[in-house]
């Protein structure tokens, strides 16, 4: 006996879908086939069942008649989610049921806390990206008018060397011109001569009778009657600048390499040294502006002598750095250019603070205290007594020694010896 077979198309891939006579529920054969699909837009067409404990989502809507709620196949009847109606799940397909009243989704607080975190975070990443954008512009402008003020210097010192030598120039030229109009005049002046004379020998050959002194005296006076060339007076022409524009220009030029040199100043590294509690050494490079904890971050990171807590000294003696230099730039606490920082334990640190303030303590008691004092200063004068005692003593025995021996070999004369 042979089946009757039903195709039925899928919306979302466009294939057939083979449906067999004993199959009661479409539905529930749809969704698997959905499932072996994998069409992208599954997750955002399905639909979620109302109960609170189920978590069931389906492409299809089973849609109560009575509540007018969604469900799953599983809780579709009104025995499954506790309806008085009797649900029709077969026609639901051919006899779709109003549509439910849009669910009202609550957020958790801690969803919430992390959206807003998210925002924050995104405004900040806003607020940095705009300030590095304003530094870059500022540093870019900074450069722009050192660059355009260097040039302009340099396009007015041109222009001061090239009215100097047009001056230069046109002095040589009014020289030249002066020179040329001497050497003219005194063609001329030699030419009128020749003249003069070749008359004069002209006058001697016609008239015999004229003496030599006439002639003399006739091309003297022509002579005298030249009139001398008159010098050209050439005024200087004064320059563009003045000195009040000079000493502008120059200081000017002063500020703009002053500036220029704390510009770069700015970008001088410092080789910095951390010797560690164990002898190892630490090196790198930081700029001047750079603080102390961006050191201390540093060690931190590559530290080899343990976790315990430590102080930055100066010295390998001691001398920490307080709490207050965290903050403070290389510049400010003068560590240049080579600075060098011992890492020491803080329990190293309170021994040798133990230490000194034991050796401080035992000074205070014996130069405070006064009784203290006047004992000693008794011992001291009784040690002196006794030794002048015995000293008395080693001269008086030998003095007694002497006598003896004298008053042996004196012989008849000794009550004399002792009279006196």
């Amino acid at each position: 006996m042979s089946r009757q077979y039903y195709v039925h198309s899928c919306q979302f891939c466009n294939r057939t879908i083979q449906l067999e006579s004993h199959h009661t529920d479409i539905n529930q054969l749809i969704e698997e086939h959905l499932t072996s699909c994998k069409y992208d837009a599954l997750d955002k067409d399905k639909h979620s069942c109302s109960l609170a404990d189920c978590f069931v989502k389906q492409t299809f809507k089973n849609i109560c008649n009575d509540c007018t709620l969604n469900f799953c196949d599983s809780h579709k009847k009104a025995t499954d989610h506790s309806c008085s109606s009797v649900f029709s799940w077969k026609n639901a397909s051919n006899n779709p049921a109003p549509q439910a009243p849009k669910k009202v989704i609550i957020e958790n607080e801690y969803l919430r806390a992390q959206k807003n975190q998210k925002v924050e975070l995104d405004k900040l990443r806003k607020e940095m990206a705009q300030n590095k954008q304003e530094l870059k512009i500022r540093e870019e402008k900074s450069v722009e008018e050192l660059n355009s003020d260097l040039i302009f210097l340099e396009q007015q010192q041109v222009l001061y060397d090239q009215i100097k030598s047009n001056n230069q120039n046109s002095n040589n030229n009014n020289n030249n011109n002066n020179n040329n109009n001497n050497n003219n005049n005194n063609n001329n002046n030699n030419n009128n001569n020749n003249n003069n004379n070749n008359n004069n020998n002209n006058n001697f050959s016609d008239n015999n009778n004229i003496n030599f002194s006439n002639n003399y005296d006739k091309s003297s006076s022509s002579s005298s009657n030249v009139t001398p060339p008159q010098p050209v007076v050439t005024k200087k022409k004064q320059g563009l600048q003045s000195k009040a524009e000079k000493d502008q220009i120059e200081e000017l030029r002063k500020i703009r390499e002053n500036r220029k040199l704390e510009y770069e100043s700015d970008d001088i590294s410092v080789c910095v040294t951390v010797i560690l509690s164990n002898n190892d050494k630490l090196t790198a490079q930081f700029n001047k502006q750079d603080t102390l904890k961006k050191i201390q971050e540093f060690v931190n990171r590559n530290r080899s002598d343990g976790e315990e807590p430590y102080a930055l000294c100066l010295n390998a003696t001691g001398q920490p750095l307080s709490k207050n230099d965290i903050n403070k730039t290389l510049q400010q606490l003068q560590l240049l250019p080579t600075p060098t920082l011992y890492v020491i334990l803080i329990k190293d640190l309170k021994e040798q603070i133990k230490e000194v303030k034991r050796a401080n303590n035992l000074r205070g008691y014996f130069f405070s205290n006064k009784y203290l004092e006047m004992a000693i200063l008794a011992a001291a004068l009784f040690f002196a007594y006794y030794l002048y005692k015995n000293y008395q003593k080693e001269t008086l025995g030998n003095r007694n020694r002497h006598h003896h021996r004298d008053h042996h070999h004196r012989g008849d004369y000794d009550d004399y010896y002792d009279y006196y």
